[in-house]
């Protein structure tokens, strides 16, 4: 299914389009398509992910800890720096 047919049909259509395909005949590429779109309509509305109690409560946790030392916090940079030195 390609990325302009799978936007534009309503959620219903396109759940009842995969319904009735097999994932199993589509080739690698195809799979790989698929997974990039669904991902790509999530990252569109990441506001509609749920998240779980443990995982608000985690992230609730680690924000009293920023606001308490916001020095602590790394800048992309500084972390890509740290990442990189740990490869």
């Amino acid at each position: 299914m390609n990325r302009q047919l799978a936007s534009s049909l309503p959620i219903g259509q396109t759940n009842a389009m995969i319904d009735r395909m097999s994932i199993e005949q589509l080739s690698t590429e195809e799979k790989i398509q698929l997974v990039e779109d669904i991902w790509d309509s999530l990252a569109a509305n990441p506001e509609r992910i749920p998240v779980t109690p443990a995982q608000q409560a985690e992230l609730d946790r680690r924000w009293v800890e920023h606001q308490k030392n916001p020095a602590s916090a790394l800048s992309l940079d500084e972390f890509k720096r740290q990442l990189a030195a740990r490869l």
